[in-house]
């Protein structure tokens, strides 16, 4: 098998495919829950200085993400090991 290109527009082929596996996680994520995401920003802006609680709240949306996408880095890193690094 032949080896990959050095770089993509100067990106590590790597890190081009972790870019992209973000973007293949992050936007069903949000399309899956926009209306709460939505509901969230309405949340914190309706009364101009949120409360604790609501920050708690929106860092906790924010966060909930960072499982899935650490994730499905680590599944691209060893796909890209095993099939395309070798």
């Amino acid at each position: 098998m032949s080896r990959p290109p050095r770089s993509i527009y100067g990106v590590d082929p790597r890190t081009a495919i972790r870019l992209v596996t973000v973007v293949v996680v992050f936007v069903p994520f949000v399309a899956l829950f926009h209306e709460t995401l939505f509901a969230y920003v309405d949340l914190l802006t309706a009364t101009g200085v949120p409360s604790s609680r609501e920050l708690t709240l929106a860092l906790l949306a924010a966060f909930s993400i960072v499982p899935p996408l650490a994730i499905a880095i680590r599944v691209a890193d060893l796909l890209y090991e095993r099939y395309i690094d070798e």
